[in-house]
């Protein structure tokens, strides 16, 4: 699955040699796509987060959040499908945490764009790591 401006998303059921593009269902700019073991989850502008457990059906999922311009999503805890964690970060610093039961919006402590997310999972710690404007960096691990 790609996702790109004005809701596009297409996506190929054969490797990559073909691709089919999907009936937009929003007309927000997407920015980043993932999957966490059971569905495709894309992030765009305006507090846009789409699901699919295809990637052709997409259903707009409500964050709650407001005028969050959702720049990368990423997923851990994928070894536990059951309950995997979602993080979608984006504008003036903006972390956005579920597992799919609970959704918490995180200080984290900056106001730049935020602008790339990806869970590290050593074997002995997990947690993601966050980059973004300004040579920010940072970390964030779940406190149960």
């Amino acid at each position: 699955v790609v996702v790109g401006a004005s809701g596009t998303i297409i996506f190929s059921d054969n490797g990559g040699l073909a691709w089919t593009p999907v009936t937009p269902l929003v007309t927000n700019d997407l920015s980043d796509v993932t999957w966490n073991g059971l569905e495709f989850i894309a992030v765009g502008s305006d507090d846009t987060v789409l699901v699919s457990e295809d990637g052709q059906n997409w259903e707009q999922f409500g964050t709650g959040t407001s005028d969050i311009a959702f720049e990368a999503v990423a997923t851990g805890d994928v070894s536990v499908p059951t309950e995997p964690v979602l993080a979608a970060v984006g504008s003036s610093g903006d972390l956005v945490v579920t597992d799919t039961i609970d959704l918490l919006q995180v200080n984290t402590g900056t106001n730049e764009k935020l602008t790339g997310i990806t869970w590290v999972d050593d074997g002995t710690t997990a947690y993601f790591v966050i980059v973004g404007n300004d040579g920010t960096v940072l970390t964030a691990q779940d406190q149960e």
